[in-house]
This record gives structure tokens, sequence and C-alpha cells, in this order.
């Protein structure tokens, strides 16, 4: 407590997001990849220690709000946090997602 920290966001699609708060694997497996990512993205080495392990709160809405109850979701492994009661820390800022160029030709099969 006490320190500074920097953070980075990283967007998910809500679909997505329901995927992992479903699946405890599938969980550790996306943030150990989205970890990676970042390291080697900012060339940076993320502490992943000193912390407990938490829980993805089901309930609520993005932004805050959202009932207290006790989490019955996944759990986290030790060192990651996830926001609880709130998906996201300040506002949202609008994402533009690029769509993939398509081929203007393609070849039909037959």
């Amino acid at each position: 407590g006490g320190r500074g920290c920097t953070a980075y966001d990283v967007v998910v699609n809500s679909g997505f997001f329901r995927t992992l708060q479903a699946d405890p694997l599938y969980l550790e497996f996306f943030l150990t990849v989205a970890m990676e990512g970042l390291s080697e993205k900012y060339g940076v080495e993320l502490e992943l220690t000193g912390e407990t392990g938490g829980c993805w709160e089901s309930s609520g809405r993005a932004g805050g709000g959202g009932s207290a109850t006790p989490c019955d979701a996944p759990e986290i492994p030790p060192g990651w946090r996830v926001l609880r009661n709130r998906k996201f820390l300040g506002s949202i800022s609008a994402q533009n997602i690029r769509a993939r160029p398509r081929p203007h030709i393609q070849e039909l099969p037959g």
C-alpha cells in the first residue's frame, strides 16, 4: 500500500469476458497471455507477487454499483488483482476496433 504503480487497460469483448468468468483454466491462460503481451509490448517486467488471489464479481453493472454479495465465480491466481464490484476505474473512453481488410477478389470453389 501507498506505493505508486502504472496501470494498463485491457479491453475485452463482453461475451468473451463471460466465457472467462465461467472457466478458471481459461481465465488463468488469458491472464498469463495478457501479462506476457503487456510485458513485451512495453518492455517492462511486471511484478505479480505480493497480492492475494481474488475473484471476479459476477453481479453488477460495469462502472460500479452492483451487489455486495460474495463472489461465487472462479478464484484468481495469487498475485493478480481483478476489480471486484466494478469493471474499470475512472471512465471508459470509446474504443474503435479495426476491421480486417477483406480481399476484393475471391476464388470460388468449383
